[in-house]
């Protein structure tokens, strides 16, 4: 029910028909995620269906919700043999040339511009937003009954096979040793509190003026500012 919902809102949001892939006369099942098909047989069915829309600008999402491979566009792209940008965040279009220019992230807030021709197959990193659709066009997205693709029963070979999932195994906590300096019954403490030492602070009272004078004493005194003569002086 959630999926059919974002569906017709990307639907509503501004794209002109829906279609959905059918294998064995079947809709692929989703209560399982074991049960989908692995990256190399999407694209595979991704592929079918571009050849037979005559797509020239393929846009994919940088991964799944559910595994998050980030491995199907790739794919694709190299079934059809185009070309392949990842990551992008944006992209411009000269039409007269047919060159596109897109923006993708690299990495540690890295931006790279890369230049290439359609078709292509692009991979993209926007996060969640999406504009909001109008009544009418919500309306229409809800009563639109997706045309379908059907291609039987050839079905290329999965190449990868999940096996098994499981959470991560939590990470061991780090105790640093008691100090032997104190009695048993401290390091027994320390030891359950996991070694943790209280803080101590100081609360300011007072006008504003003696707060920032014990702030200013505070970070003389610890080392955060330096103090010479001349100022101490002034």
């Amino acid at each position: 029910m959630i999926a059919r919902y974002e569906i017709q809102r990307c639907l509503a949001a501004g794209a002109d028909d829906l279609y959905q892939i059918k294998v064995n006369g079947q809709t692929p099942s989703h209560s399982d995620p074991l049960d989908q098909p692995d990256p190399w047989v999407k694209s595979d069915l991704m592929a079918r269906a571009v050849r037979e829309l005559r797509g020239d600008l393929v846009l994919c999402g940088k991964e799944s919700l559910d595994k998050s491979s980030g491995q199907v566009g790739a794919l694709l792209a190299h079934r059809l043999d185009l070309p392949f940008v990842s990551a992008i965040t944006d992209l411009s279009l000269d039409e007269t040339g047919g060159i596109l220019q897109v923006q993708r992230s690299a990495g540690r807030g890295i931006r790279e511009i890369i230049e290439c021709r359609l078709p292509a197959v692009l991979s993209v990193d926007l996060g969640s937003d999406l504009r909001l659709p109008k009544l009418a066009q919500r309306r229409w997205a809800e009563a639109y009954i997706p045309r379908q693709l059907d291609y039987g029963a050839d079905v290329d070979v999965p190449k990868i096979v999940c096996t098994r999932r499981f959470q991560p195994r939590p990470r061991p906590k780090i105790v640093s040793a008691p100090d032997s300096r104190l009695h048993a019954y401290d390091r027994v403490m320390q030891l359950l509190t996991g070694s943790k030492v209280e803080k101590k602070g100081e609360i300011l009272t007072g006008s504003p003026e003696s707060q920032v004078e014990g702030i200013i004493s505070f970070l003389k005194t610890y080392g955060f500012l330096e103090t010479t003569k001349a100022a101490d002086k002034g």
